[in-house]
């Protein structure tokens, strides 16, 4: 029994030992991605990266300190250092929907639309992906460029099905039915989209040209009004709305 005993004891105390330097590990790992982190919100991307790499030495596999490695290449327009801290991201964590979206925008600047779409695509069909919003706004832009309207708008219509507030996205969808002629869908999306950013003028301007395709010259009156009221002389629509009510007083 007291052998036992001593056998158990050992096995409790290597436990412990173990726990203890995993928790010092973590330790190191969390101090340099904060400091990396602080660094990364006063624009020091070298600084930064300094830290990362701290982080990473301490523990290669830890995905936090490599996406946020990722980020700050990808800040500094490093697109080769940037995909490769991502694509390590995906080899610890294949599910990593935020990291798979991330290699997406690199794939993209580093001219691989097809790619990039690909990564979009998938990243938006993980389920435990908190912002596939996110993703299937960057799908729509990409496929908006290579003419696929169909496709951008299911994926715009998916990405406001999942997120309703997701402003950015209605304002694309209403763009896409307003090129196209869509009076009364253009209408829609920018109803709600003033009603999520009441204080973004160009959206009244928009409303107002999709009123004048409806032929509503009431309403577009209104929409066009609001929105020299709200941007002032400045603005590069200005002149255009202006010339607008012109036509619509004539």
């Amino acid at each position: 029994m007291r052998i036992l005993a001593t056998i158990v004891a050992a096995v409790l105390l290597t436990g412990c030992a173990t726990a203890a330097k995993r928790q010092e590990v973590q330790n190191q790992v969390d101090f340099h991605y904060r400091m990396g982190m602080a660094h990364l919100q006063d624009n020091a991307f070298q600084e930064a990266l300094v830290e990362f790499r701290e982080a990473e030495k301490a523990n290669p596999k830890d995905t936090k300190a490599l996406f946020a490695m990722g980020h700050a290449h990808y800040s500094q327009g490093d697109y080769a250092q940037a995909r490769s801290a991502m694509e390590r991201v995906l080899a610890i964590n294949k599910g990593n929907g935020e990291a798979l979206n991330y290699l997406g925008n690199i794939l993209e600047k580093q001219g691989e639309t097809d790619a990039a779409l690909d990564a979009f695509s998938r990243a938006a069909q993980i389920p435990d992906y908190r912002t596939p919003h996110f993703a299937l706004h960057n799908q729509a832009r990409i496929l908006l460029q290579k003419g696929e309207r169909a496709e951008a708008e299911q994926a715009l219509l998916a990405a406001v099905r999942r997120v309703p507030e997701y402003y950015p996205a209605r304002a694309d969808l209403a763009r896409l039915y307003l090129d196209d002629g869509r009076w009364a869908d253009s209408v829609a999306q920018w109803r709600t989209f003033i009603d999520l950013r009441p204080d973004l003028a160009e959206a009244h301007y928009h409303l107002g040209r999709a009123y004048m395709g409806l032929n509503q010259i009431g309403p577009a009156r209104t929409e066009l009004n609001t929105f020299i009221e709200q941007a002032g002389p400045d603005d590069p629509l200005y002149p255009d709305a202006q010339a607008l009510l012109d036509d619509l007083a004539r």
